[in-house]
């Protein structure tokens, strides 16, 4: 087990796959945007990071796990859609019944959520088999290699104005991205990294 503090940052979407799309805005782009600044916040903190894409370039879901070593973390970024403009929220999801990735997950949520500018998605903290029966393919894989944690975090509803507007504005992305990085070392202290 990595006994380093470590997280891979896996910025969804990117080439050939946009991700949602809304007003012009695109997932992939904001999903890398938030990534940097994730990267950035995390090692200030000195925690060493790695992102799973640094361009608008294409990554298939089952080859964003594959640098994850034993005791790291595993964070991806996304933002939600849905047919219509009503949903909003954050959302941080953990696969199956995974205890450390659930506790990292209440963490990402409640520093997220403590910021007031995004309402809470369902349970704001769920598990991916309650969508899918295997769950999220990029979870399962980060888990089964062994990450002290493994979370998929959607950052509001990109149809949904207000969310939109939170995570276009780079001053907002920034600081969301500063509460994540506090939460991952509120986690890393619980599991006594």
């Amino acid at each position: 087990m990595s006994e380093k503090r470590f997280v891979n940052i896996d910025p969804g979407h990117g080439g050939s796959d946009p991700g949602a799309v809304a007003a012009g805005v695109e997932e992939e782009d904001i999903t890398l945007a938030s990534a940097v600044s994730l990267g950035h916040e995390l090692r200030l903190l000195d925690i060493g990071t790695a992102l799973t894409r640094s361009d608008d370039t294409f990554i298939a879901v089952m080859d964003r796990a594959d640098h994850v070593d034993p005791g790291e973390l595993f964070v991806s970024l996304h933002v939600n859609s849905c047919g219509d403009a009503k949903p909003n929220g954050v959302s941080v999801w953990y696969h199956g019944a995974h205890v450390p990735s659930k506790r990292l997950a209440e963490h990402i949520f409640n520093a997220i959520y403590s910021l007031h500018w995004l309402g809470r998605y369902g349970a704001g903290v769920i598990s991916d088999t309650t969508r899918y029966a295997n769950g999220f393919g990029v979870l399962r894989e980060a888990t089964q290699r062994g990450a002290a944690g493994a979370v998929l975090i959607e950052l509001g509803f990109i149809p949904n104005e207000k969310d939109r507007m939170v995570i276009s504005d780079q001053r907002k992305r920034n600081l969301i991205a500063k509460a994540i990085a506090a939460a991952i070392q509120d986690f890393f202290k619980e599991i006594g990294k």
